[in-house]
């Protein structure tokens, strides 16, 4: 999901459901947010995001390209869903993906 400009409420409101259909025909649901696009982040943007991320079921998260201060609050929403241990945050979109790929690897090894 890559975010852009200064996305109104109700354009990432959609988004959202666009990405819980997406993430629903797969598994693993593996999710790359990349921020590095967004001009300013507003407080009507930091509620969306933070009611929406309560309905966004996933089994990794890599977040890219935003700012420490909206890492502090991604974490904060992390922990308020009990989804923290499932996101990181990286510099490069490479890192990402390959922390994001290790999940998939490891599915299709199975069990040991």
């Amino acid at each position: 999901m890559r975010l852009s400009g200064s996305p109104s409420a109700a354009h990432l409101r959609a988004s959202f459901v666009t990405l819980r259909e997406l993430l629903a025909r797969h598994s693993p649901r593996l999710l790359l947010i990349d921020g590095s696009g967004v001009a300013k982040t507003t407080g009507e943007m930091r509620e969306v995001l933070r009611t929406e991320a309560t309905s966004v079921e996933f089994d990794r998260q890599a977040i890219i390209g935003i700012p420490p201060a909206e890492r502090v609050f991604a974490r904060i929403v992390a922990r308020l869903t009990f989804k923290h241990d499932r996101m990181q945050f990286y510099a490069t979109e490479a890192e990402a993906l390959r922390w994001l790929n290790e999940l998939r690897v490891n599915e299709l090894r199975g069990p040991r």
